[in-house]
């Protein structure tokens, strides 16, 4: 045991009947706020009482209650809280020696944050822990779980605080603050009970037999209670500063009644009529027939401000005539278990500690968290759905379980099977490997004689380009097509006289098509030029048919010599001779003997003569039998005449 200190033993009064007891769930607690008392007695916690009449009553008391979490050690000052003799040490030895349970309402958080950030709980402009206490959190939590643990510990050390006897730790009084709008940077309600959870298994891994209370906010919505408390963690629940009411309503100005927040935890409430009363406590609260009432709505205990003989006589009135607890007929919650599976790519967090189990009908909250390039996707197990915050109502052994995907693009392979003539180009170029949603641009192009058909493999479009999304890995070919050859007409405009003739003898060809093309002259006429697409002057005409063509022919006339003009045209036969003479132009002058299949047998003459006469004889000798065509030809004129030739 830790020394008292040398003040302690004038506040104790001689036991004047009756026996002293700790707290219990089966029997109505009385407490008195140590602090409070004190100031009132003589000034300040620890001081000598003078007045018998202030001294704290032990036979009627149950427990002896203290704010913790402050700086204010008499000479032990710090700057941040912690647990010193001349506070809780005093509280814990007076608890052991006179068998009271004592009772912490904490203000860790609120006060560490006005001590490091030097702000007060709430100025005239709204700014204080009312407004930076959530950030504070935030940037200081491991902090404040190891004040905590450093409190617990201290009450180990103690005597066995919270290691073979209870000890009643109230977490954070308006804790609920740290989620209000006013703060700047809010706790969301997940983290406000997560954190709650942390706090209550660390000191219950320091204090197995802690019994943790959760303060009653009157303000606080009903959310708060039915889905953020860590009902499985703690066995109470506490008012605090000192002005809660008997009447059904748990403060003035909330609507939050006793019967309700029974409904919600279904744990014993312990009500303050201590802290912040200035040493006068609410006279109803010392009435049996309020008490019962609140009884009724699951009130199990009182805190009271002072504690001296005039308030002993009246709690000794009052305790037979108080009712049963309903915390004593409270059946003992089944337990469950939940088991958590978070899939690869990030975790579960839930809203209490992990533990071996839950009490029925506790609501768990869970979160997903994923971890860098991942997403939350869905939750399976005992819990479904797509939002990353759930809740369960345990009623059965529970598997909470997560898929997690990666947030990285996917990536599709793009396969393109050329084709063994003509080709495939596709934007962006030569790229065979694509984030998912990556648009690409492909385009076919055919060999010469072909046209596109279709495209091939995932994709039968008749559209080229193809423009298309890579959402998963494809294949893509063509398939082409001859081209029809491009037809060309032919349109031979025939002469009145004369013909022309031409091979192949059609007026249709498929382009590129050779035709040979030959121009007949009439009798007295001679080939000039061709007309229509070709001016050529040879004759025939060999061309191609690229292109619809139209064609004709020109003649020019040749004049025909008057047979009145040969004035001695004379055959001889055995040996054949031709004797021939007639006028002349100047110019040239052919004579010649054609077959009658048109192939020239002889030339007679081929000569330039001069206007005037001409005249000779031919042999024929050589001239195969049979009938010719003699042909006299002189400038403009010309002659024909058949003849039979004899050997």
């Amino acid at each position: 045991m830790h020394p008292h200190p040398s003040t302690f033993s004038a506040w104790i009064l001689v036991l004047a009947g009756g026996v002293p007891a700790s707290m219990s769930l089966c029997n109505f607690s009385f407490g008195v706020d140590l602090e409070q008392h004190a100031i009132k007695a003589c000034g300040k916690l620890g001081c000598i009482g003078t007045n018998d009449s202030l001294k704290i009553s032990q036979a009627e008391t149950d427990f002896l209650a203290l704010p913790i979490g402050y700086a204010d050690c008499g000479t032990d000052v710090q700057l941040a809280p912690k647990p010193c003799s001349g506070r809780e040490g005093f509280q814990l030895n007076m608890c052991n020696d006179f068998m009271l349970t004592p009772v912490w309402y904490s203000s860790i958080i609120a006060e560490g944050a006005k001590q490091k950030l030097g702000i007060p709980e709430c100025d005239s402009m709204g700014i204080g822990v009312c407004s930076l206490g959530a950030q504070y959190i935030r940037d200081n939590r491991v902090l404040i779980i190891n004040q905590y643990k450093a409190y617990a510990a201290y009450a180990a050390n103690y005597n066995n605080w919270g290691t073979s006897r209870p000890i009643v730790i109230v977490l954070d009084r308006n804790f609920y603050q740290y989620t209000s709008s006013k703060q700047k940077n809010p706790l969301s309600y997940f983290e406000a009970s997560l954190l709650l959870s942390d706090i209550a298994n660390a000191i219950q891994t320091i204090l197995p037999k802690a019994w943790i209370s959760a303060d009653i906010a009157p303000g606080a919505e009903d959310l708060w209670w039915s889905q953020t408390m860590p009902y499985s963690q703690i066995k109470l629940t506490s008012t605090s500063g000192g002005a809660s009411l008997p009447s059904d309503t748990i403060h003035r100005g909330d609507s939050l009644t006793w019967q309700k927040m029974w409904s919600f935890s279904k744990k014993g409430m312990i009500a303050d009529d201590g802290y912040a009363t200035g040493g006068v406590p609410n006279p109803n609260w010392l009435n049996a027939n309020n008490l019962n009432l609140r009884i009724a709505d699951g009130l199990i205990g009182l805190t009271e401000a002072i504690g001296d003989t005039a308030w002993e006589s009246k709690v000794q009135a009052i305790r037979p005539k108080l009712n049963k607890l309903k915390t004593c007929n409270e059946p003992v919650p089944k337990q469950f278990t939940v088991s958590i599976l978070p899939g690869m790519g990030g975790s579960i967090q839930m809203n209490l500690a992990q533990l071996t189990g839950y009490d029925s009908a506790t609501n768990i909250q869970f979160q997903a968290v994923p971890q860098t390039g991942y997403r939350f996707v869905s939750w399976s197990g005992d819990l479904t759905g797509t939002v990353s915050s759930a809740s369960l109502v345990l009623n059965k052994n529970s598997i909470i379980s997560a898929t997690f995907a990666s947030t990285a693009p996917k990536k599709c392979t793009l396969t393109v099977i050329q084709p063994t003539a003509g080709s495939i180009t596709w934007v962006p170029t030569n790229q065979t490997i694509f984030d998912s949603g990556t648009t690409v641009t492909m385009t076919a192009h055919p060999p010469v004689g072909s046209t596109f058909s279709t495209w091939t493999g995932f994709s039968s479009s008749v559209t080229n380009p193809l423009v298309f999304a890579m959402t998963s890995t494809r294949s893509i070919g063509v398939s082409f097509k001859a081209t029809p050859p491009k037809q060309c007409t032919l349109t031979v405009l025939q002469p009145t006289t004369g013909s022309i003739t031409w091979v192949p003898n059609q007026t249709a060809f498929d382009s590129g098509t050779t035709v040979t093309m030959t121009a007949h002259p009439a009798v007295g006429s001679a080939f000039l030029a061709w007309t229509g697409f070709s001016s050529s002057v040879t004759n025939p005409l060999v061309f191609a048919m690229t292109s619809t063509r139209s064609i004709g022919v020109s003649f020019k006339t040749t004049g025909i010599l008057p047979r009145q003009l040969i004035t001695s045209f004379a055959m001889q036969s055995r040996p054949s001779s031709l004797s021939l003479q007639m006028p002349t132009e100047a110019g040239p002058l052919v004579a010649e003997i054609i077959g009658m299949d048109g192939i020239t047998e002889a030339v007679l003459a081929n000569a330039s003569v001069q206007a005037g006469s001409f005249q000779a004889t031919y042999s024929l000798r050589g001239i195969r039998p049979g009938l010719h065509v003699l042909r006299v030809v002189n400038g403009n004129r010309e002659f024909r005449e058949t003849v039979t030739i004899l050997h």
